[in-house]
């Protein structure tokens, strides 16, 4: 259980709340949410008294709103001013919520980053620490009480800053689940040493492999990315730019292959004769990953990257568990980003509500990957927030 800490900048959570002594901290799927300030927000007095029946219940439960940077994002950043300011207005209403701690800025709630820097400097510091080790190290700070009202108001101070990083976060968002899910290479289970061995002519043939990268790229994003992306082309072409930057102008595939391992902070010495290109991959994004959360962090990147794998930190493990298991479906919506963060919760808070997909990605996991099931707390999906409240006095996760 994490300690809170009920101090806040802009005024006091109230101490008659017996949840303040012992928190049960619950993450809402972003749709619950949505669903739930709309029918409190609702001039129409059935779906009103709907949401206030459900928000008395849910206070005398004993457990407390746990709320996050995606959270805000998946509430906020769509261009609904009607929805936008019912979400502020019941935010604002709540007497108290828990905040996933920001690592920078106190007054924010934190993201997927602030909860991976904390597990980042449990591990780095505690390098013998287990995988529960670490967890329990970063949850003695992840998370602090604060008001409703003091949790809205630098949102509403800074929404002229925020609504267009909301909405381009979103956009990104879209581009980086489509781009991650294409098969366009087409070389995901080809073992690295055989790429490095293969042969590139000449620019030309380099220019024209490109080429069939980008088109293959933009059909699928096209065909099967979220269908708000309004030009595959382009969101094909600024990754297709990227790799050519990150490899430089080989001469051969050898030289190529260990340009873009380099880029993307993977050495030789981390591949074998097994390594995948998937492996790569996956290797790739988590260091690209571990270099953003240091920006917070400020370890020293060479210790940093023999010390913290991905496999030493929860919410990767988390999050790779749903990519691996997730049912694949005809769109690739860029929610499934903001679900996945969301989801890396479930090793911090209480209870977890996510998705049908999530959930379904989840539970075959907890069958297959033996590391996963010590760091799950209780995960849960409901089709209608009503519903919650009966599921909030099962029995808590042991972890």
């Amino acid at each position: 259980m994490t300690k809170a800490e009920p101090a806040t900048k802009y005024g006091l959570v109230s101490l008659s709340n017996p949840a303040i002594l012992h928190p049960r901290y619950v993450a809402l799927d972003s749709s619950h949410l949505a669903d739930l300030a709309d029918d409190w927000s609702a001039r129409n007095s059935t779906r009103h008294d709907r949401a206030a029946t459900f928000q008395a219940a849910f206070d005398a439960s004993g457990c407390v709103l746990l709320l996050t940077w995606h959270h805000l994002q998946e509430l906020l950043g769509h261009g609904n001013e009607e929805k936008i300011s019912a979400c502020m207005a019941f935010i604002r209403s709540l007497p108290m919520v828990g905040l996933l701690r920001s690592h920078v800025d106190e007054a924010s709630p934190g993201s997927v980053i602030d909860l991976q820097a904390r597990e980042v400097k449990a591990a780095f510091d505690e390098s013998a620490a287990s995988l529960v080790g670490v967890r329990d190290l970063a949850a003695a700070s992840m998370i602090r009480l604060e008001s409703g009202e003091a949790t809205i108001r630098p949102i509403i101070e800074t929404w002229s800053i925020l609504k267009p990083e909301f909405q381009r976060q979103a956009k990104k968002a879209r581009e980086t689940v489509a781009i991650s899910r294409s098969n366009f290479t087409g070389m995901e289970g080809v073992r690295v040493r055989e790429m490095l061995d293969g042969t590139i002519c000449n620019p030309g043939e380099i220019q024209e492999r490109m080429q069939r990268l980008f088109d293959d790229l933009s059909r699928d994003i096209g065909s099967r990315g979220d269908a708000r992306i309004q030009n595959p082309d382009l969101a094909a072409a600024g990754f297709i730019m990227d790799v050519r930057r990150m490899g430089g102008n080989p001469v051969n595939a050898r030289q190529f292959g260990l340009a873009l391992l380099k880029a993307q902070g993977v050495d030789e010495t981390e591949i074998d004769d097994d390594t995948t290109v998937d492996d790569v991959g996956r290797l790739a994004q988590f260091r690209r990953h571990l270099e953003i959360v240091n920006r917070s962090v400020g370890l020293p990147w060479p210790e940093l990257k023999a010390r913290v794998s991905m496999e030493r930190l929860p919410s990767t493990v988390i999050g790779n568990a749903i990519e691996q298991f997730r049912p694949d479906t005809k769109r690739w919506n860029g929610s499934d980003l903001n679900d996945r963060y969301l989801a890396t919760l479930a090793a911090y808070a209480d209870i977890t509500f996510v998705d049908k997909r999530t959930h379904e990605a989840l539970t075959q996991a907890h069958r297959k990957l033996p590391a996963l099931a010590p760091i799950l707390r209780r995960i849960e999906k409901t089709g209608d927030y009503t519903a919650i409240t009966g599921q909030l006095h099962g029995n808590l996760s042991p972890n």
